[in-house]
């Protein structure tokens, strides 16, 4: 699964414990209780593995009510406040404005291992 550096510090560190992603057909193609390598980017050795624990489709990740939108969520991604989250959120994927985005996976995991410590 690749992640910008900066997330990648944020798995290794525990602040970082979901990802969120647009939907792309119709299932998810990461599944609960299983393990992924961590890489910082395309192309790059994996850093760490980590293990899905828990996988939800949501139409829209800025609904009103929802707890998509909240602090709570952004800090499951690794970030102080959802603001941050959705500047970020931006950078990756620049199709106009966050909002335009449709539905997205949230997945959340958990770190397994570095692969500096044995594997």
């Amino acid at each position: 699964m690749q992640f910008s550096p900066d997330m990648v510090d944020a798995i290794l560190s525990g602040r970082k414990t979901r990802t969120t992603r647009p939907v792309t057909g119709v299932e998810c193609t990461y599944r609960v209780g299983r393990d992924y390598a961590v890489c910082p980017g395309r192309g790059k050795r994996q850093v760490a593995r980590i293990r899905v624990t828990n996988v939800q489709k949501f139409s829209d990740l800025f609904a009103v009510g929802s707890m998509l939108g909240s602090d709570e969520h952004a800090h499951a991604e690794g970030f102080a406040s959802w603001k941050g989250f959705e500047v970020k959120w931006d950078t990756i994927y620049p199709f106009g404005t966050a909002r335009n985005i449709g539905p997205v996976w949230t997945i959340d995991f958990e770190l397994v291992k570095e692969s500096g410590s044995g594997g």
